[in-house]
Order: C-alpha cells, then structure tokens, then sequence
C-alpha cells in the first residue's frame, strides 16, 4: 500500500498501448503539446505492455510514419525518432495516472502487483461518469492508413483535450488535500 509521501508526483501521467509505437505515443505527443502552455510542469511517458525494450521506432516504419504525419498536421512536432520501452514495476512507480489504451493492459499491469488504486484508467473511460459500452480505443496496427490511423487518432486528440482538462482538476483537489 502508498501511503501519501509514497506516491509519485500527482502532475505525472504515463500513457500505455501494446507495443508503444502508435497509441501511447501519440497520447503522449498530444498530451505534451496540450499542456506546453500551462505554468505548470508535468512528467508525461509512454509505454507498452509488449513493447520491445529500446526498440527504435525509425522513419519508414509505417505506424511511426502514420504518427509523425498526423502530429505534423496538427501543428505538433513530431516524434522523429522514438525507443519503446515496456511497463515495469519501477517505471509505475514514477507515475501517479496510469492510462491505458485497453482494458486487456490494466489486467496486464495488475498482473505486475503494483498497488495502483484509483489511479489507473483507460483512456475513453477517464473523469467520466457514463463511459462509451466499448472503452477500449481500437489499435490501428496493420490496417489502411487512411481509415484507421486517422480515425484512432483524432479519437486520441478528443479524448486527450477532455483529459488534460480533468487532470487538472483532480490534481489541485489531490494537493488540496494533501495540505490538509
């Protein structure tokens, strides 16, 4: 169990796919760029359940050419060169919100024995009350670029601008009541 002075910093929020190359990586490009105005400073990453550890998401390869075009497009810099990393005990530790891209993954991290308590969410099911029946975003991996991976992303760039606002409220009542 954390205790209070055990939790890792409430402005830090890892995001979680598969393989960390497309889901969790444009959650976090769009997440940073969504917060780069704030006065405050967050501790964003990115991670998979199955992820290669350090494996290089190069130009050419078709999901990180799918990232990068759409990040260019909505006027965010790319993630021209990208390592994935997988989940470990130690990398949750660092992270206070934990958002996964699946349902699958949260049982996957469960699976690690890491008390995360409240803290671990998919990402369409976040800060709502009534979340979509499916609250799993699709992974576009292998399908046609122009269908897919636009429509999972902008899905990814709705649920991001909702979030980043949630967060932000739910972490000034969490310091609030660590004041207290």
């Amino acid at each position: 169990m954390f205790f209070k002075q055990n939790l890792p910093p409430f402005r830090s929020v890892l995001f979680v796919c598969t393989a960390n190359i497309t889901r969790s990586t444009t959650a976090e490009a769009l997440f940073r760029s969504h917060m780069k105005d704030s006065y405050d400073k967050w501790n964003v990453n990115s991670a998979g359940v199955k992820a290669l550890k350090g494996n290089l998401i190069r130009r050419g390869a078709i999901p990180h050419d799918a990232v990068r075009s759409y990040l260019r497009r909505e006027e965010i810099l790319p993630l021209y060169i990208h390592y994935s990393q997988q989940i470990t005990k130690k990398l949750l530790s660092q992270y206070y919100w934990i958002l996964v891209m699946e349902n699958a993954h949260k049982e996957r991290i469960n699976k690690l024995g890491v008390p995360l308590e409240s803290r671990m969410f998919t990402v369409r099911e976040f800060g709502l009350k009534n979340p979509p029946p499916d609250i799993d975003m699709p992974d576009p991996t292998g399908a046609d670029f122009k269908e897919s991976y636009e429509k999972v992303f902008d899905t990814i760039n709705t649920e991001i601008t909702r979030i980043a606002d949630v967060l932000i409220s739910k972490v000034i009542e969490l310091e609030d009541s660590n004041y207290e």
